[in-house]
């Protein structure tokens, strides 16, 4: 009788084991698909940003107590917590006058990106540039983003831009004098 506990025993917890353990295993990622998905989602970001379009950009969001954006300026930052704030960034720039400002345009470079399940995140220089007073103008920035994969999309849940550091104009005055 024992013999036949454990042989029924085996029967019925070894394939247990395995059922749960193929449960629990984490569903294959297509790293190179997600990647590109990501990309549409940056790039229609960087071209609805580039067209003033604040409800395509709001719909890009997480929109939750913990959907974050930091922003790191020459001297100082900013840190807003939570979707009512984030929100506000956006709102407030329907308010904006940006006609000194044409042929504004936004795109991306230097692409870091990591892939999971649902979650990626990136570093990426971001790069403005349009024209004001017929003078062309360049902004460049590094911009980092934390997204989320929400109902099969990608969102952002936390964005920082950090300004790059500008050479002192003095420092480059100094350095070629020593060069020379």
């Amino acid at each position: 009788m024992k013999r036949q506990f454990y042989y029924l025993l085996t029967l019925v917890v070894i394939p247990l084991i395995f059922s749960c353990q193929t449960a629990v295993q984490t569903e294959e990622v297509d790293v190179e698909q997600e990647k590109e998905a990501i990309m549409a989602l940056l790039n229609a970001e960087a071209k609805a940003a580039a067209e003033l379009d604040i409800d395509t950009i709001i719909a890009m969001h997480v929109q939750d107590e913990v959907d974050s954006r930091l922003q790191i300026g020459r001297e100082s930052y900013t840190i807003y917590n939570g979707w009512k704030e984030v929100e506000a960034i956006f709102e407030s720039w329907r308010n904006m006058d940006f006609s000194n400002m044409t042929n504004i345009r936004n795109h991306k470079e230097n692409m870091i990106l990591k892939v999971g399940n649902n979650w990626a995140w990136l570093i990426c220089d971001n790069i403005w540039e349009y024209d004001t007073e017929g003078e062309p103008v360049k902004d460049v920035n590094i911009q980092i983003n934390f997204l989320e994969k929400v109902d099969g999309e990608w969102k952002f849940s936390f964005q920082a831009y950090i300004a790059k550091p500008q050479p002192d104009d003095d420092e480059d005055e100094g350095m070629e004098e020593e060069d020379e």
